[in-house]
């Protein structure tokens, strides 16, 4: 994608500042977050690819402490503490933040939308 959803944001509410901003373009913008909302998920589902595998790494191992199998809570903790998870985190996030992006961004629209037909369709 041509930029990050965080720039696309910061670009919108800069052009809304300037009052630079029309319907037709907030639209634009929310179809872009749209995308950036698919790769989001995309990338969530790697990641929680990446995280089942240390899982079940994890779990196969054995505790040091016993010499039986890990326990699955434990496994969990353990594997909570990987780069992997840390990663499926930061995707669950972008997905929220995304989300709440779109959700301003059709109120802006709304607004904007309602504003014009109180202008006369001007």
């Amino acid at each position: 994608m041509e930029k990050n959803y965080l720039e696309l944001y910061r670009d919108f509410l800069d052009g809304y500042k300037k009052g630079a901003i029309d319907a037709e373009h907030i639209g634009e913008v929310i179809a872009k977050m749209a995308q950036h909302y698919a790769m989001a998920n995309i990338d969530l589902q790697k990641c929680d690819e990446r995280v089942n595998t240390v899982y079940a790494k994890v779990v196969d191992q054995t505790d040091e402490n016993t010499g039986k199998q890990i326990a699955v809570g434990k496994a969990e903790i353990l594997a909570k503490d990987t780069e992997e998870y840390r990663d499926m985190a930061k995707a669950k996030v972008n997905i929220q933040n995304i989300e709440q992006y779109i959700n301003a961004l059709k109120a802006f629209q709304k607004g904007v939308l309602n504003e014009f037909s109180h202008m006369g369709g001007i």
